[in-house]
């Protein structure tokens, strides 16, 4: 029997070749799409599932609120509070600490190799998060200073097929560390990635648990078992006011579950650690865009059905009186159904394999999405499958069951008739989505050219920075002096970060500051020329570049004018002033807020504080012209100041779109869901006009032989869809303009609602139902009526 009804489903494929096409296409896209995106989400979400106890483990995020301000995350914290934790909250089983060290070059057996990713760790990092131990032991692996826990990737390139443990590497200072043990590498993803492990030991001696609060540390805390979180907030509450009293009421901490971290910390800043962060909402987005394109080909799908059922009512009525019930008709659809989407299934693993590789490189940074175990990808295909054959064949089977046989068979029961209104209503929601997907596209390329084209208060163009190693750190103005006499440097000045990196945060004082008011602000370490190099304007005041603050022998501070308001004095210059980690020093200028970090945050405070130590960075200005002899200039003195390490270098204008990485990103998911939400639309149109012009075939006919003219009969055919288009424009408009809306919340500078944006989303949508039905249309209306009536 079932043979029998296959049989008869492969008949009426090749006899209606439009239905078994168009549900192809659009089920095999729509499988591409929905597999692509779930195995996105699945891989997104699956971020550090690998650690054993990952139930119990959350990271340290500070939490800081000052009047006026608004609330503001952190997830780095002091390095000395790892070895407290434990000690003053029983709840806390374990506690440890990661920070960056710098990336150095480390010699072994005659190998010079430089090493990135290098954290500070503690011995207890290993009884909370889980390792994979290949050499060594881990149960005292960092617990002695200049000690070094590597992976396998770094024990391969210094000791290629040899056992490392016990063999020391040496930094480019001459300082060894012993290696203890070897371990795999991370997964892809973990949100900590590392090449080696030095033992936080090494920089106990400089601890200042009294007044350090230099926030560099990510934090991660074992909690006992059924311990609930919200729990511990009274208890690490008091645990800042005793440690950290001078930052008063306005700073507590709170715990992030390790697995919100990949996905749930867009509100933190300065994360000195996270790999590979990603938002949460965008997920979101696209997999609703991805269900909602579903939503488009089971319309299809249900509307040519109806079509199909409606020309076919003759066939399924003497299927009926010869013995065949309402099960076997119903069968014999679910038949069909499930044939299509074997078909496209088939396809659908093709596209997947060729565009899985585009999409990873575009959208993943490289990772791999896939599923690795094959039948995990063919079950999760199946769900997906039968979720299709329920979504979309409830409707069809419904009309199935209500066949009357004597009525089909004298025509006075047409399933397309009967489901006119659900054809319309689908056909409109249809629209609709292709409509809110063509806004949110021109709205979303629409706010990033914005954002591209937003003058930030500085000129980050022709910027190169540089990295500051141990040579430069230690000649600086020997090296500011060498570049300079090239005339194709226009500029040169350290700092201890770049504009496209999260900036340190730390509390202040001032001279007049209330008891009880501390407050807090992001600051930079400069020297005297980066104002000048960068551009930025001065409010009043002097620059650091003056000959008067040069000659002056004290610590200068330059201010913006957010922090100014902050200060709430008639004049903050020349008042004395400190951040919480350097000395008393005094105000000495004032800038104009500038976009210091990205445009998703508004202009917060910030200090610039002049020093002679901390510079991390270089920022080169260079020529417009030559820019690649300039760049190798830069590389030929790299060598030569710095020889142990290879040359790297980034513009600032290009890590400044990183940024808005997800937002450019968001353009090209969105440009392409769009195409084919309305490329699918399209075909569905076309296959439920091709029927309706079917069954008018013969009133076209008689029209035209008692003399309708092409342009009426077109006009009676359009009408319907302008009708509807008009509809599905009016019910997308307020979700569109919602959900933009929302989306646009993000940005503390942001383009605007303009109305020409939905207008063009609803004249697009109408000028292609338009095209599509017209075409069709025509064809009807010049065709000779005598062959439409030569039977009657």
């Amino acid at each position: 029997m079932v043979i029998q009804h296959l049989r008869q489903t492969i008949r009426f494929f090749l006899k209606d070749k439009n239905y078994f096409i168009i549900n192809t296409i659009g089920f095999s896209i729509v499988l591409t799409i929905v597999l692509l995106v779930s195995f996105w989400v699945i891989h997104e979400k699956s971020f550090d599932n690998f650690h054993q106890k990952r139930k119990n483990i959350y990271r340290i995020v500070e939490k800081t609120y000052f009047p006026g301000e608004e609330i503001s995350y952190s997830s780095s914290i002091p390095e000395w509070m790892v070895n407290v934790f434990e000690k003053e909250i029983p709840e806390i089983e374990a506690s440890t600490s990661l920070s960056w060290a710098s990336n150095f070059v480390a010699s072994a057996e005659e190998r010079n190799i430089e090493i990135n990713n290098v954290l500070y760790a503690d011995n207890k990092i290993f009884r909370i998060l889980t390792f994979t131990q290949v050499a060594g032991s881990l149960e005292n692996a960092l617990s002695q200073p200049y000690t070094a826990v590597i992976t396998e990737n770094t024990a391969q390139k210094f000791f290629p097929n040899e056992n490392p443990v016990g063999k020391t590497i040496k930094n480019q200072n001459d300082q060894s560390y012993l290696v203890t043990a070897v371990v795999k590498t991370f997964p892809q993803n973990s949100h900590i990635q590392f090449n080696m492990l030095l033992s936080m030991k090494e920089r106990e001696a400089g601890w200042n648990i009294e007044n350090d609060y230099n926030h560099i540390a990510s934090t991660y805390v074992l909690l006992k078992s059924d311990i609930p979180p919200s729990s511990l907030n009274k208890k690490l509450k008091a645990f800042v006011e005793r440690h950290m009293p001078k930052m008063g009421n306005e700073v507590t901490f709170e715990l992030q579950a390790i697995s919100d971290v990949h996905l749930k910390s867009v509100h933190i800043s300065h994360e000195s650690i996270n790999w590979f962060k990603y938002d949460n909402r965008y997920l979101t987005i696209y997999l609703l865009t991805a269900f909602l394109i579903l939503i488009i080909v089971s319309a299809n799908f249900v509307n040519l059905s109806i079509a199909n059922l409606s020309k076919r009512h003759r066939e399924l009525s003497v299927k009926k009186i010869i013995g065949s019930g309402k099960t076997a008709l119903i069968f014999q659809f679910i038949i069909e159904t499930v044939m299509l989407l074997v078909v496209s299934s088939i396809f659908a693993a093709v596209f997947l394999h060729f565009t899985t590789p585009i999409f990873e490189n575009f959208f993943v940074r490289g990772q791999h999405i896939l599923i690795n175990k094959w039948y995990y990808a063919a079950l999760f295909m199946l769900a997906i499958c039968i979720f299709i054959v329920l979504l979309a064949c409830f409707y069809p089977v419904l009309i199935l069951s209500s066949l009357t046989p004597i009525e089909t068979l004298r025509n006075k029961f047409t399933p397309g008739n009967k489901g006119e209104k659900t054809r319309m209503s689908l056909t409109i929601g249809q629209f609709g989505i292709a409509i809110a997907l063509i806004v949110s596209l021109v709205m979303i390329n629409k706010q990033v050219r914005y954002i591209a084209s937003t003058n930030l208060g500085y000129n980050p163009d022709l910027t190169v920075i540089l990295p500051s190693n141990d040579y430069i750190s230690a000649h600086l103005h020997v090296v500011k002096e060498d570049l300079l006499r090239n005339p194709l440097i226009k500029g040169v000045t350290y700092s201890n970060t770049d504009f496209a990196q999260d900036e340190w945060g730390n509390g202040y004082a001032y001279e007049g500051q209330p008891e009880n008011k501390r407050q807090k602000s992001n600051y930079i370490i400069v020297d005297n020329d980066f104002i000048d190099v960068y551009g930025i304007q001065m409010a009043r005041g002097n620059n650091f570049s003056s000959d008067i603050i040069k000659n002056k022998n004290i610590q200068a501070f330059i201010i913006n004018e957010t922090l100014a308001k902050q200060l709430n004095c008639e004049d903050p210059i020349g008042k004395k002033f400190r951040m919480y980690n350097t000395d008393w020093g005094e105000i000495v200028g004032i800038t104009e807020d500038f976009n210091f970090q990205s445009l998703h945050q508004s202009i917060g405070p910030l200090v610039l504080a002049r020093g002679v130590i901390g510079y991390g960075k270089i920022s080169v200005k260079i020529n417009s012209k030559n820019i690649q002899k300039t760049l190798k200039f830069l590389e030929s003195k790299w060598s030569e100041y710095e020889p142990e390490h290879s040359f790297t270098y980034s513009f600032l204008d290009q890590e400044l779109t990183q940024f808005y990485k997800k937002e450019s990103n968001s353009v090209k998911v969105f440009a392409v869901l769009t195409l084919l939400s309305v490329l699918l639309s399209v075909m569905g149109l076309f296959g439920i006009v091709s029927y309706m012009v079917e069954k008018r075939v013969k009133e076209i006919g008689i029209r035209k032989v008692n003399g309708a003219k092409i342009s009426e009969i077109l006009s009676m055919l359009n009408k319907d869809f302008v009708k509807w288009v008009f509809i599905a424009f009016v019910m997308a408009t307020p979700i569109a303009w919602y959900a933009m809306n929302k989306w646009l919340e993000n940005f503390a500078y942001k383009t605007s609602l303009s109305w020409w944006v939905f207008a063009l989303a609803g004249v697009l949508a109408l000028g292609i139902a338009l095209l599509t039905v017209s075409w069709q249309s025509w064809r009807a209306a010049t065709r000779n009526p005598v062959e439409a009536l030569r039977y009657e």
